[in-house]
C-alpha cells in the first residue's frame, strides 16, 4: 500500500508525500480567515494576501530569478549586509549599500538614443532620438545651438523617442548620439550645428562655450552626457 496522505496525531500535523494540485481559480488558504491566498486563473498566478498586517517573505536570504533559475532578477541579502540588488542580463544594475545606493552603467549600444541614467518623461514635444535639447520658458524642447545664449544656457538633454514625454529625456549619464562628435576620451562641447556635440570648442564672436560631457567611441555616437552648468561667452577680439 502506498501512502498518499497520513493524520499524525503525535505531531499534530498532516503528511502530504505526493504533490498537491489545484485547478484554475481554486485557491489554497491560509489563517482563521482564509486572508492569504494561493492560485492560479488560467493566465496569472497569484499570491494574495487579503487581510490585516503585512506579507512578510523571511529567509537568510532571498533571490527572485528567471523562470529557469539561471539568472537573477533581484537579490535580497540576509541579517548583516541587508542589501538589495536589481539585475539586468544576470549583472548588478542597481545597488543598495550602507551609505546610500550604487549603480552601474555601461557604454551604450550604437542604436540612437539608446541610454542609461537620469532620465525626465515630460512637456510632450517632438524630438528626434540622439539629439540634444534645450528646455525653454515655455515648458517645451527645442533643439539646443551654442550660437545664443537663450538656447544654449539653460537645461539641456538628449532626446531617446520621437517624444519627450513618451520616450524621455536624458538629463545625464551613457547615451547614443545620432552623429560622431569626436574620438574616444574627447572632451564635448555643445555645438552651433543644431542639436549636437562637438569636440571643438565654438569661437564665433557671441557662440556660447560649454562642456557637456566625454567621447565614449569613435565612430558610433556613444557619449557621457553631464552638462556643466557653466559656460563662456565668446566675444570678437
Amino acid at each position: 500500500m502506498e501512502t498518499y496522505f497520513q493524520l499524525d496525531g503525535s505531531e499534530a500535523e498532516t503528511l502530504f508525500s505526493k504533490t498537491t494540485h489545484h485547478s484554475d481559480n481554486i485557491q489554497a488558504r491560509f489563517g482563521n480567515a482564509g486572508d492569504l491566498r494561493l492560485y492560479h486563473d488560467g493566465s496569472n498566478s497569484y499570491i494574495d494576501d487579503t487581510g490585516t498586517g503585512e506579507l512578510r517573505i523571511r529567509g537568510s536570504a532571498t533571490a527572485i530569478t528567471s523562470a529557469n533559475g539561471s539568472q537573477y532578477l533581484a537579490y535580497f541579502a540576509g541579517t548583516g549586509a541587508q542589501e538589495v540588488s536589481l539585475y539586468a542580463g544576470n549583472a548588478v544594475k542597481f545597488k543598495t549599500v550602507a551609505a546610500g545606493v550604487k549603480t552601474s552603467y555601461a557604454a551604450t549600444s550604437s542604436t540612437d538614443g539608446d541610454a542609461a541614467g537620469d532620465i525626465v518623461y515630460f512637456s510632450e514635444t517632438s524630438t528626434t532620438a540622439g539629439r540634444i535639447y534645450y528646455y525653454t520658458s515655455a515648458g517645451a524642447w527645442e533643439l539646443a545651438d551654442a550660437d545664443a545664449v537663450s538656447s544654449a544656457s539653460g537645461m539641456l538633454a538628449v532626446a531617446l523617442g520621437s517624444g519627450s514625454a513618451t520616450h524621455g529625456m536624458l538629463l545625464r549619464g551613457m547615451v547614443t548620439l545620432n552623429h560622431d562628435p569626436g574620438a574616444v576620451g574627447d572632451t564635448l562641447f555643445l555645438s552651433t550645428a543644431v542639436g549636437q556635440a562637438t569636440a571643438t570648442a565654438p569661437s564665433g564672436s557671441g557662440d556660447i562655450v560649454r562642456v557637456i560631457g566625454y567621447c565614449l567611441h569613435a565612430s558610433n555616437g556613444q557619449i557621457y552626457f553631464n552638462p556643466d552648468g557653466a559656460f563662456v561667452e565668446v566675444t570678437a577680439g
